[in-house]
């Protein structure tokens, strides 16, 4: 249970953190995926650290905090997509944005986690999905950096 706790306290800290030294909210996406990838890669290598020890130290760690982070890892990965959503949509519906950056590089930090997670955990599922997350961000750079040609 306290896995779960300090997982969500971490986690709310984090954010409080955002606000505290005033991100930019274009960057909170990006932010967002960052401590999404944290938390996989800190369990795989508790989980790999752990594989050497006996079998209760395995029991233990792996047990304990598997669960919370690898959902809150993907519940915050889902976050940050789902907040790059209106801007990117807003662009593929024709409206100019200010800056496509934040969005691009958030997208593709989903799709680098979403392929580090199929390979640290041997699942191909999300190899499957990833295809259609990696269509956001490479049609984004088109409409944000193509020419702009007048279609009068």
């Amino acid at each position: 249970m306290w896995a779960w706790a300090g997982t969500l306290t971490f986690t709310i800290a984090f954010g409080q953190n955002l606000t505290l030294f005033k991100v930019p909210a274009a960057y909170d996406a990006l932010s967002w995926v960052g401590i999404a990838a944290f938390y996989m890669i800190f369990e795989r290598t508790l989980f790999f650290a752990s594989q050497k020890e006996n079998q209760s130290v395995q029991k233990f760690w792996s047990g304990l905090f598997h669960q919370p982070w690898i959902i809150f890892a993907l519940a915050l990965a889902t976050f940050s997509l789902l907040l790059s959503l209106p801007d990117t949509f807003n662009a593929f519906v024709g409206k100019h944005l200010e800056n496509y950056l934040p969005e691009i590089l958030a997208q593709v930090s989903i799709v680098v986690v979403a392929i580090a997670s199929a390979r640290l955990y041997q699942n191909r599922w999300l190899l499957f999905i990833e295809p259609f997350i990696v269509f956001l961000p490479v049609t984004l750079f088109f409409i944000g950096y193509a020419p702009r040609h007048n279609m009068r």
